[in-house]
């Protein structure tokens, strides 16, 4: 979430992270492909819609700890290890995330109706592009 939050990466973008796309002496992420699903459920690695797509991306030496931390704790090992991977080891799915903010919505799950205690950017429905990139936009405009 913090990177999603400080980088306003999109979530296509997070889940193709891998672990030399991280730059931690330079503060930086690059990012050169996204997530696509198909509809038969299989997860690919696509290039950018555009040549602006591909680009590095600063964050905040304040999260140098925790982008560390992630990385050896959680990310899959070597070079070309995904940097965020499920509980056991498999790429992320949008779905997942999806199905647990309509349960924060219904006041169900984990976190229930306090993770949703705002209205989402924009009057959207709230999900994690809406409220990481909407983070990352305004922390742009305080600096």
């Amino acid at each position: 979430m913090l990177l999603a939050a400080f980088t306003t990466l999109r979530f296509g973008e997070l889940a193709a992270l891998r672990r030399r796309d991280i730059d931690l002496e330079g503060l930086t992420v690059t990012v050169g492909r996204a997530q696509a699903e198909l509809q038969d459920g299989r997860l690919f690695d696509k290039a950018p819609k555009s040549a602006a797509g591909v680009r590095s991306v600063s964050f905040p030496a304040e999260l140098l700890d925790a982008v560390t931390h992630h990385l050896e704790h959680f990310a899959a090992p070597g070079r070309e290890g995904h940097v965020f991977v499920g509980p056991q080891g498999g790429q992320l799915r949008r779905s997942n995330f999806r199905d647990d903010w309509v349960k924060a919505r219904k006041g169900r799950g984990r976190h229930g109706r306090a993770a949703l205690s705002r209205p989402a950017p924009h009057g959207q429905h709230a999900r994690l592009h809406g409220w990481g990139r909407h983070a990352g936009v305004t922390r742009m405009g305080a600096q």
